[in-house]
């Protein structure tokens, strides 16, 4: 029997719109996100090759690593951009507009104030880094590094203020949305990218440069349009700064902030690991892995993030049923996952032969240690979802910082002791976070039940 596209078109409508509201606003979000972060990750891929052909290897290997060093200090908001999502989201539960603008207006003033004290304070202790003995890059390229280091610490610490659009966006479950914003700097970045290749300008100074800016531009126009529009309601003003109500942010931001701080180590270590233990240049291979097997991870956050918000509205109505039916279908979904990364591992080396070319290897079991990685993380991040909704984030603090520090060294024992090299890199996060994978499930079952010591439910 034929179907016509009109009956076509209602049948997905109707799947959509099926449901309470909070199920179908999420449908709705992770539909229209795969398609935004679909075009977001295919700008993504572009950029790769086209970064090579605009700079040389070490140069490109060497601005992977100091960029992932930087953007540490872009997660230092002291988890005032989680806190506020959180408690944006539960006065949007209880319909307290007022509430919601004071928290708004006040997390600005707070991340203004953090903002230009780091500023102060990278501005003090500059001249003393020296970024190329650190990177073990040439030392000529020393000038050059301490001037693109400056350029990306100024624009990650505007960054930090501008970047509160994007939880405003998560408390209104409009995840889609912050989807978007991300694929227009990710345009914007392979557009410079091209210029740049095709004029042959490229150096590291002129390379930062563009890519700083398209990472400030685009928040702030959305900030501008979003606070004279859709939410004017909760637009900051000076009148709503209420450093009292602070406390309730502080008290949650704390714990997100050694939770992100500790994360951030986690994940980004790598880059600087790979490049401090053996070279700038094997750098390379393993980002054009990660960016390969990113495509499952981002694929998998897409899933999960608009869960975030819609966990901290089900859990404040008391609506634990709605949490343990979405819990049971997110582990369907990651064994599927697991399906499309063997099919991304067997296909691995063609990949990497028609999007990079023969200049750079990448060997299988680099390709298997980033499944694995893959698998595991997504697996933590299903329950990781569940207890950062409900800010039961005590036990994850203290284990996130455990493991954040025991992955250094036994990063080194399973590259350097065991000569395991890169491949030991990117497996002890996996051995690590697979920690995680058996005492998640454990908290989350112990808040749905409120069982267990004030550890667990704290």
């Amino acid at each position: 029997m034929r179907i016509s596209i009109l009956d076509f078109i209602k049948r997905i409508q109707y799947h959509l719109t099926r449901g309470d509201e909070r199920t179908a606003r999420t449908k709705r979000n992770i539909i229209a996100m795969f398609v935004i972060r679909g075009l977001s990750q295919a700008t993504g891929l572009l950029i790769v090759p086209l970064s090579l052909q605009c700079l040389h290897r070490i140069e490109y290997g060497l601005w992977l690593t100091l960029s992932s060093i930087i953007m540490w200090f872009g997660f230092l908001d002291i988890g005032l951009g989680n806190g506020l999502r959180n408690k944006l989201a539960e006065a949007i539960a209880q319909n307290n507009l007022l509430l919601a603008r004071t928290y708004v207006s006040t997390t600005y003033a707070f991340l203004i104030i953090i903002c230009c004290f780091l500023l102060i304070l990278y501005v003090g202790i500059s001249p003393y880094l020296n970024w190329a003995q650190f990177l073990n890059a040439p030392r000529e390229l020393s000038t050059e590094l301490s001037i693109v280091a400056f350029i990306t610490f100024i624009a990650f610490s505007v960054r930090l203020v501008l970047g509160i659009i994007t939880s405003i966006l998560y408390a209104y479950q409009r995840p889609a949305l912050n989807g978007f914003l991300d694929f227009s700097i990710n345009l914007l970045m392979l557009i410079y990218i091209w210029i740049l290749a095709t004029f042959k300008k490229g150096s590291l100074i002129t390379f930062s440069i563009g890519i700083n800016v398209a990472t400030i531009i685009v928040p702030f126009l959305a900030s501008i349009y979003l606070f004279t529009r859709t939410y004017k309601p909760i637009a900051p003003t000076k009148q709503f700064i209420n450093f009292a109500f602070g406390k309730a942010l502080m008290n949650l931001g704390v714990r997100f902030f050694v939770l992100q701080l500790s994360y951030v180590l986690l994940y980004s270590t790598p880059n600087i690991l790979i490049s401090h233990f053996f070279s700038p240049e094997d750098v390379v291979p393993y980002n054009i892995a990660y960016k390969y097997y990113n495509l499952l991870s981002v694929a998998f956050a897409i899933l999960l993030t608009p869960f975030w918000s819609a966990y901290t509205d089900a859990y404040t109505r008391k609506d634990f049923m709605w949490i343990k039916v979405t819990i049971r279908r997110l582990h369907q979904a990651w064994v599927v996952l697991g399906i499309f990364v063997v099919l991304l591992t067997l296909s691995a080396n063609d990949f990497y032969k028609i999007w990079v070319g023969v200049t750079v290897h990448v060997p299988i079991e680099l390709s298997l240690a980033m499944g694995f990685y893959v698998l595991t993380t997504a697996w933590s991040s299903i329950y990781a979802n569940i207890i950062n909704g409900t800010g039961k984030i005590q036990l994850q603090v203290y284990v996130s910082i455990i493991i954040s520090i025991l992955n250094i060294p036994l990063a080194y024992l399973l590259a350097v002791q065991l000569k395991w090299g890169i491949i030991g890199v990117i497996l002890s996060p996996s051995f690590c976070i697979a920690i995680t994978s058996f005492l998640w499930p454990i908290q989350v079952r112990k808040i749905l039940t409120n069982t267990g010591s004030k550890l667990w439910l704290n």
